[in-house]
């Protein structure tokens, strides 16, 4: 249930670049991944599981290729954030 999770909330970041935990229409999908209704009786995942998790794959794959977020962060933003909270680690006051 997490990885399939997890591959919903990097395509939903790269798609729109939001971080959504509350997975309310994806709820249904996900419990029933959680009940083993996935499962085979000797404990492995069936084709269909498979076939989810490679769809996911595919769907990541597109939004990463697609997507408009930079390749990495803005490190004087970083810089300056990490700074401010340090200075208020130190002083208590936040500027």
């Amino acid at each position: 249930m997490h990885l399939i999770r997890l591959f919903m909330m990097a395509i939903d970041i790269l798609e729109k670049g939001e971080i959504r935990t509350h997975r309310e229409g994806d709820l249904p999908t996900l419990l029933a991944i959680r009940r083993g209704d996935y499962m085979l009786p000797d404990g492995t995942f069936s084709p269909e599981f498979y076939e989810m998790l490679e769809e996911y794959e595919h769907r990541l794959d597109e939004a990463a290729a697609k997507t408009e977020l930079p390749d990495g962060p803005d490190m004087k933003k970083v810089e300056a954030f990490v700074e401010r909270i340090n200075r208020y680690a130190v002083t208590g006051e936040l500027t």
